[in-house]
């Protein structure tokens, strides 16, 4: 195998997904299956890839009073801010950089689910992150599902089945908008199947970039 590590920027794959999708599992699969294959895979996570983050987390996530939309995605791109930083860090090293959520998640969530203006997002983007995911593997489930999968729901999950259905017609509209890096799978999958899944198209894409 050629050293890919040595290539500039690295490889930056995001998952995305309304809640419950299985981001989590996914992305930690696809980094252990990486590493048995030789790859410098890093895993990191949104909101929390740092020691702001984490914080930003816990007021994002637990807070138990209402936070207004514009408020929510403020917090979210402070913690993008800091944890853009990071992967371009990663991403400097020739690492593939896996990420469960980036700037799409805020278009899809805030935008598209709670009506803030998705220029606006898209703006204040601009501002804090130059990096672009190189591939965005969109986990789909219904809302129904998610609502099933998930046992301890946090503050932004308690929004119901009719936000969380706003929310997923933005990440297919995003999926058709960016199709060039956007793949799309069927989250409800059983986790093994849908992981061999997606490893073969992302060694792919690897071996189209690195090779």
């Amino acid at each position: 195998m050629r050293d890919y590590i040595s290539k500039i920027g690295g490889f930056f794959i995001t998952f995305e997904g309304i809640d419950g999708c299985g981001k989590s599992t996914q992305a930690k699969l696809l980094q252990e299956n990486l590493k048995n294959l030789g790859y410098d895979a890093f895993w990191t996570k949104e909101p929390g890839g740092t020691d702001i983050g984490n914080m930003v987390r816990e007021i994002l996530l637990k807070y138990n009073q209402e936070i207004d939309v514009l408020t929510e995605f403020l917090l979210f791109a402070s913690d993008r801010s800091a944890h853009s930083k990071e992967l371009i860090k990663e991403l400097s090293k020739g690492k593939i950089v896996i990420s469960e959520r980036f700037k799409d998640s805020s278009v899809a969530y805030q935008g598209y689910g709670g009506g803030l203006s998705i220029n606006f997002i898209e703006r204040i983007h601009r501002e804090i992150t130059i990096i672009e995911p190189d591939l965005t593997i969109l986990l789909d489930i219904s809302p129904l599902v998610s609502i099933k999968r998930v046992r301890d729901p946090d503050r932004i999950e308690k929004k119901g089945t009719d936000y969380l259905e706003r929310v997923r017609n933005g990440y297919l509209i995003l999926s058709k908008l960016y199709k060039n890096r956007y793949v799309i799978f069927d989250g409800s999958k059983e986790k093994n199947t849908l992981s061999k899944e997606i490893l073969e198209v992302v060694e792919n894409k690897l071996k189209a970039y690195f090779f």
